[in-house]
């Protein structure tokens, strides 16, 4: 829309919504009104992360923030009615099933009402700031000024930040509003620089001895994972993801014959899936929010699309990337969530989005939260599927991979919202359980695989705290463990992630199923696949193609490793995309349905499911139940050491090394795999036939 003067288009329903709704009249009166100079704060309107004593003062009154967001807010009437409205689109029984809207759609019938935009729109543009406009949901403005005119009109300073060697910008303060605006206005997103980051690491690499002479490592091949997973009778029965398209949200292009390179290595260029890259342009904005980001480092890219394509190989892969903010001079809204908010309200959004980037939910303000909760809330509307890298820091999900974490319990803050699938991570413990024999063929295939069949997971953690790793060693427990000299201890926060939310509260279909614990928060991961990165002592990763090490047939150059929850999104978009397939059509948010099966399989509270518990445990490998929907993950944990005297850290006295524990009067390893749903791998990993035809079968039963 035009920044002023424009001509707004009548408000209309395309879903008939209650015409009181539709038709529902501006909330605000003027953006001059007198109750304009009292003025209201907006709790929680900081990054928890920008403390006092990182301050190193204010920036420039020139500092220029480029896209921040103006998030507006329904009136309860319509928020009710769009909650209602997201059951029904996910309950089978109900007319208006799958009746997915646009973006237009959805601003239309739940966004705030336009003459409350020109309102907005006129007041920030009194203030000195340039409207670039809003987007097609109607949930929030697009703008861009300098810090002077951030303290004058949200009352707040933007100050330099020094954490952990990196320098941040951020507001100071919670910001104010006038109170004439807060009927429409949650508050002001993105007045800081703090972005999410890619979750993948710098690759192993392997030597070609190491995979063609029997390939010790045991890396997956895509061949291995479709063994693994039972994906092999889809791809022969025709359901490989035609028809669908598959999004990776990204900061950072690829190199497309690092694509070309994996598909005919792996032997997947037979498939029909095409591959293409895009730097989304925003929707109602005068002004582009979207640059090339470039190549830059793009492990995480490929790792995405590769590997979601190597799932779904008929899928198309889109790589939809924005370049993410420079240096401390930028602030405003950053690539990944501009990339993510353009492709969601364009004219052609994905049927699948993967996303593998995050930042814990204290780095960001809770008006960033909440823009981020409602860009997920209209994808589902839309039909989309999505699926986000749960973390790969266990259960510390603040900390930046820097031994003996400070940071406690917590969690990232893409996953947290009940309309994404968080993705957890597993490893193998063949090696340790010297099983390898049994479940790995010593030689590999043509294409590259040597797994026999599905084979015992633990949640991924190459920490000392894993109960996997120290009772193979002989220890007792892991403060034992930890503590010690013993060559093999670990004192990294590396594996995959899970927790409790403090911002989200749980949704309906999270209490299902067995296993959940009684508390009213949001409870990740949902799911879980491998996630390894191929270190000792577990040897297992992915491999990858990447410029450095250039994949061909014999692979004559060896291959790099990579793996983390970065991959088990992709992935798992990838089986997303065989459902749809199989579904006849988009399904938007997954986790009504997987709950819903996995209260079939594993029981509900206080009423298991004995025998689906039993047969369908991870550790009976390839005897586990032929029924089975899921992989219920019963040994290990995604417990990592922490520092004695901080946050959810139990330690003995004298103890150097603690674990991160649910309690800090007792040790209580946070968390452990146990039967049904748990904090370190959700509802387990999939058999992902089983899964197809047990999603088919759950819709054509009501």
């Amino acid at each position: 829309m035009a920044a002023a003067g424009c001509a707004y288009a009548a408000d209309a329903s395309y879903y008939g919504l209650d015409s009181a709704l539709i038709n529902e009249a501006p909330r605000l009166t003027s953006a001059n009104d007198r109750a304009v100079a009292v003025l209201a704060q907006i709790p929680n309107s900081r990054p928890q992360s920008a403390r006092q004593e990182f301050d190193r003062g204010t920036v420039p009154d020139a500092t220029r923030l480029e896209h921040m967001q103006l998030v507006l807010k329904r009136s309860p009437a319509r928020e009710a009615a769009l909650n209602r409205f997201m059951e029904q689109l996910h309950d089978p029984a109900s007319p208006q099933f799958h009746h997915w809207m646009t973006a237009e759609d959805y601003g239309t019938d739940f966004g705030v009402v336009l003459k409350d935009i020109e309102t907005l729109t006129s007041w920030l543009e009194a203030q000195g700031f340039a409207v670039s406009g809003v987007y097609p949901n109607r949930m929030q403005i697009d703008f861009s000024g300098t810090a002077d005119k951030i303290r004058s009109a949200f009352h707040t300073e933007e100050h330099v930040y020094q954490i952990n060697g990196r320098q941040h910008i951020a507001n100071a303060s919670d910001i104010r509003l006038p109170t004439s605006l807060t009927p429409v206005v949650a508050g002001v997103a993105w007045l800081h620089d703090f972005q999410p980051h890619p979750k993948n690491r710098v690759p192993l690499k392997r030597t070609p001895l190491e995979h063609v002479r029997g390939k010790p490592q045991n890396d997956l091949s895509p061949r291995d994972f479709a063994t693994i997973y039972n994906v092999l009778p889809l791809w022969s029965s025709g359901i490989t993801g035609k028809g669908q398209t598959i999004a990776v949200i990204e900061m950072a292009n690829m190199n497309p014959q690092d694509w070309t390179d994996f598909r005919k290595t792996f032997g997947l260029d037979y498939f029909g899936g095409k591959f293409s890259q895009i730097h989304p342009a925003p929707v109602g904005l005068s002004k582009n929010n979207c640059t090339d980001p470039g190549r830059g480092d793009d492990g995480e890219t490929l790792l995405d699309a590769e590997w979601s394509g190597a799932v779904a190989p008929d899928a198309n892969i889109v790589v939809a990337s924005c370049a993410g903010r420079s240096n401390v001079k930028f602030g405003g809204m950053d690539g990944f969530y501009a990339a993510l908010t353009n492709i969601v309200n364009s004219k052609t959004p994905p049927d699948i989005i993967s996303s593998s980037y995050g930042v814990c939910e204290a780095d960001i303000s809770l008006v960033d939260e909440l823009q981020v909760l409602d860009i997920w809330k209209q994808a589902a509307a839309q039909g989309i599927s999505s699926f986000d890298a749960a973390g790969d820091t266990g259960s510390v999900s603040c900390n930046d991979r820097v031994p003996l974490t400070k940071a406690g319990l917590n969690v990232d803050n893409n996953g947290n919202s009940p309309y994404i699938v968080a993705v957890g991570g597993t490893d193998f413990p063949d090696v340790l359980d010297k099983t390898t024999a049994q479940y790995w063929n010593p030689d590999v295939s043509s294409d590259y695989g040597n797994a026999r069949s599905y084979l015992p997971e633990t949640p991924w953690n190459y920490s000392c705290a894993n109960s996997v790793i120290y009772k193979s060693l002989g220890y007792s427990g892991p403060l034992e463990f930890c503590n010690s000299k013993d060559p093999s201890v670990s004192l990294v926060d590396i594996g995959g992630s899970g927790g409790k939310s403090t911002l989200v509260a749980k949704p309906s279909w999270q209490k299902l199923v067995y296993g959940m614990p009684a508390d009213k928060s949001r409870d990740l991961p949902d799911v879980a696949l491998f996630a390894a990165w191929g270190d000792a002592p577990f040897n297992h990763g992915v491999i990858t193609c990447t410029a450095d090490t250039r994949c061909s047939p014999g692979l004559p150059k060896g291959y790099e490793v990579n793996g983390g929850t970065s991959f088990a999104a992709p992935a798992f978009a990838g089986i997303q995309a065989l459902v749809n397939q199989k579904a006849r059509g988009k399904q938007g948010n997954p986790n009504p349905v997987l709950y819903a099966l996995a209260a079939k399989q594993y029981g509900k509270p206080g009423a298991p499911n004995a025998t689906g518990l039993k047969d369908c445990a991870s550790d009976n490998g390839n005897t586990s139940g032929s029924a089975c929907v899921f992989h219920s993950v019963t040994r290990g944990n995604n417990a990592v050491p922490c520092k004695p005297g901080s946050a959810d850290c139990y330690a003995q006295a004298g103890q150097q090394v603690g674990i991160i524990s649910m309690f800090t009067s007792r040790l209580q390893a946070a968390y452990p795999a146990t039967p049904g749903w748990n904090f370190a791998t959700g509802l387990g990993s999939v058999n992902a036939a089983n899964l197809v035809q047990a999603w088919s079968d759950y819709l054509g039963a009501h």
